[in-house]
């Protein structure tokens, strides 16, 4: 029917209008956690309306400064302890990494450290500096790289044909094989790769058409990479040292706002209380006569000329007030009645 509509919300000063609002703004914060990725508690519970003494509906009805400090310490109460759930839950993933997987982390990369030194300490004693090229292949050793290239290139095609693992031969000590790769084929056109056996593996990949690049690449194997994964590997323990250090730190560091969310609970404790206090007295009981009945019965509104004037039940049973001047009327009649 109508294009566009316009949604206002009107709130009356000194009602129920602004305590219910907070309950709407609370159950808005708990609707947010659920329809998002968050998640700042591990449990999230609804919030519904709390259920108000008379004392709590008065003085919010009368204006009192204190139901609107309720309000605001719920408010910030429910938003430090929603901190403090996700403190706690830091804790527990930090107490996790410091007790289980950080130590494993460790012992892994140790391990993989100690294999790659290894390596290097094996390569360096079948190969001292300034060591001439040399490489077994197919159980023949070779000693000019160009001829060794036509050999490894033999296999390479071999290997992508067939697509099963070649043993190629040697390395100073290290066992070659040429492997299909897992991927299948690689930018320059083949689909396998060279590995280089020690206490860990080391690829390199080739191509066809370049034998004497091919060999170059299986002596970097041994050079370059043995070396960088030693460097790799030192760096990742390294770092989950220190990690494991900053968990454990984490673990024992309280909740920053502890102190003020006590405080916050303590006055919040304190307001509920003289909230509780400023309930009315009890009311007494009285013995109903039969001009207290009379009295129920009349209207509650007399009218004074054109004007109407609201007068409560109770005023009629009051023999202390003076009677309301009107003019002679039936109701006024019954109230005269009610005087004597």
């Amino acid at each position: 029917m109508f294009s566009e509509v316009g949604i206002y919300h009107y709130l009356t000063e000194n009602t129920f209008d602004a305590y219910m609002m907070g309950i709407i703004t609370n159950k808005a914060k708990f609707i947010s956690q659920i329809m998002t990725s968050k998640d700042p508690v591990r449990v999230s519970e609804d919030v519904d309306e709390t259920v108000l003494t008379y004392s709590q509906m008065q003085a919010i009805a009368s204006g009192n400064p204190m139901i609107k400090e309720k309000i605001q310490l719920d408010n910030d109460i429910a938003m430090l302890k929603t901190l403090e759930a996700e403190h706690k839950k830091s804790v527990f993933k930090m107490q996790e990494l410091a007790e289980r997987r950080l130590p494993q982390q460790i012992d892994n990369y140790a391990a993989l450290l100690e294999k790659a030194s290894g390596d290097l300490r094996a390569f360096q004693e079948q190969h001292p500096d300034n060591a001439e090229f040399q490489i077994e292949i197919d159980g023949k050793t070779y000693t000019d790289r160009a001829e060794a290239g036509a050999e490894i290139e033999k296999a390479l095609i071999r290997c992508s044909t067939t697509g099963e693992s070649i043993r190629l031969g040697k390395y100073f000590g290290f066992e070659l094989t040429i492997e299909r790769n897992q991927g299948g084929f690689i930018d320059n056109g083949t689909a396998c790769s060279v590995c280089l056996h020690g206490n860990l593996k080391y690829h390199a990949e080739l191509s066809l058409n370049n034998p004497i690049g091919n060999v170059r690449r299986i002596e970097n194997l041994a050079g370059i990479q043995i070396n960088a994964k030693i460097k790799q590997f030192s760096g990742d323990l390294d770092k989950a040292k220190q990690n494991l250090e900053d968990a454990r730190a984490a673990m024992t560091k309280p909740f920053e706002r502890a102190q003020e969310l006590a405080d916050m609970q303590k006055r919040l404790d304190y307001v509920n209380e003289q909230l509780s206090m400023d309930s009315p007295d009890e009311p007494q009981p009285v013995c109903e006569t039969q001009d207290d009945i009379a009295a129920e019965r009349l209207p509650s509104t007399v009218k004074v000329g054109m004007v109407s004037v609201a007068v409560p039940a109770a005023a009629y049973a009051d023999r202390s007030q003076p009677s309301i001047p009107t003019e002679p009327n039936k109701n006024h009649h019954a109230i005269s009645k009610l005087r004597r």
